[in-house]
């Protein structure tokens, strides 16, 4: 295998993006005279949302370069590859370590140089091409917002709806489904009946009861849709044409589902010492294991891979104390010699300082007492602080000689 091809769409609503993608693979490797090994398709799936090992094409196309499988890679435009430029430039660089070709099919698409001028380059657009998807997912967001105002937006609907162009179109033979399930929760019946009522009814769905839980409980039956925007307030609008259910049998109903659904209660933070964490790393990726607060287990975040808490850190421990015992029985007196040394030479450093500090505070002290008896006053102040600290120094220096004298008893 030496050459692979990669696409990817962001949603399937991009009809020809997959199809105009390999058809412009194909053109480019016959101009180059290459043979497509093998094409690898990430489909309905965002860059902006997802890491490069978030995508399975993806992470198996740079196992094969990691193994020496790949010369060359085709790929539409750079976009395709990531629209984070911290990414954009992790792929830059595994590219670049294991020498790919890489080849952009789209025709105003500059080619990818590896050196220092390329890799700037690569920054540059790679900034640009997260900027530009950061452009586009304001303006999808926009557009949304302005269709949810103006009651012609799509978006997810529950049973009942369907969409035709750019319309909603409601689907009677379903409302009246719904519309009887209501009904029969309305009037005391268990959710388990509705799901066996259900099914007798239509199998387009699978009637569970938590299925029929959520299905009653949505706004959208009483004309009511909610539009959830990150970071800010959901925007509430009405949709009269979507009204099957007045608000006050609705919210009967949203009540009675609400008294007997059963709330989980909230697991009580365990109060564990993770002393591993920054230490042990998960070998499949190479990001460092956390400490999950529920549970006693290292965990990775990115594989999922998972170790119990206490067999891990015994574990360590049993291999930490093996290794110092180890040290101890074989390289012990070596290890202390060695030690012995490195202090002795920085003793003898700390000597050597404070005999340079002691001459400097004697030429102190004789210019001090030269200037008190040539204005005929002795200040008693400077010259008793200038030969406490000469004090201090030379019994340092005796401190210092004897523990010299302690270590090297110790060096081999």
């Amino acid at each position: 295998m030496e050459t692979i091809a990669y696409y990817r769409r962001s949603t399937t609503m991009q009809q020809h993006s997959i199809q105009m993608q390999r058809y412009k693979a194909f053109e480019k490797a016959a101009a180059n005279h290459l043979i497509i090994d093998k094409e690898l398709i990430d489909d309905a799936i965002s860059a902006r949302k997802t890491n490069i090992d978030e995508r399975e094409q993806l992470k198996v196309l740079l196992s094969y370069i990691r193994e020496g499988k790949v010369k060359n890679v085709l790929v539409y435009k750079r976009d395709r590859l990531a629209r984070n430029v911290i990414q954009h430039i992790k792929l830059y660089r595994i590219f670049k370590k294991y020498n790919v070709n890489v080849f952009f099919t789209a025709d105003d698409e500059q080619e990818m140089k590896y050196s220092a001028n390329g890799e700037f380059y690569e920054i540059f657009v790679g900034y640009m091409v997260q900027l530009e998807g950061k452009q586009i997912h304001e303006r999808i967001r926009a557009k949304n917002v302005a269709a949810f105002r103006s009651g012609n937006y799509k978006g997810p609907l529950p049973f009942g709806y369907d969409t035709f162009d750019n319309s909603i179109e409601r689907n009677e033979q379903k409302l009246s489904l719904v519309k009887e399930l209501y009904e029969m929760l309305y009037n005391g019946h268990t959710l388990n009946e509705l799901a066996d009522f259900a099914k007798s009814h239509s199998t387009e769905r699978k009637w569970t009861p938590t299925y029929i839980r959520e299905l009653l409980q949505n706004s959208t039956y009483k004309g009511i849709r909610i539009f959830k925007v990150p970071n800010a307030e959901p925007m509430i609008q009405e949709y009269k044409m979507l009204k099957i259910i007045d608000e006050e049998k609705w919210q009967v109903v949203y009540d009675i589902l609400e008294s007997t659904k059963k709330h989980k209660k909230a697991k009580e933070p365990l109060n564990l010492n993770y002393f591993l964490i920054g230490i042990v790393i998960c070998k499949r990726c190479y990001n460092p294991l956390k400490g999950r607060k529920s549970k006693p287990i290292y965990h990775c975040t990115k594989s999922k891979t998972h170790l119990k808490k206490d067999d891990l850190e015994s574990l360590v421990l049993q291999d930490t104390t093996e290794y110092i015992s180890t040290i101890f029985t074989s390289d012990y007196n070596e290890l202390i010699s060695r030690y012995c040394k490195r202090h002795v030479v920085s003793i003898e450093k700390k000597i050597s300082d404070n005999i340079k500090e002691i001459e400097k505070l004697k030429d102190m002290l004789f210019h001090a007492i030269e200037s008190t008896l040539n204005v005929g006053e002795i200040d008693n102040t400077e010259i008793r602080n200038i030969y406490t600290e000469y004090r201090t120094k030379r019994n340092e220096i005796e401190h210092f000689t004897k523990e010299i004298y302690e270590l090297e008893k110790q060096i081999i």
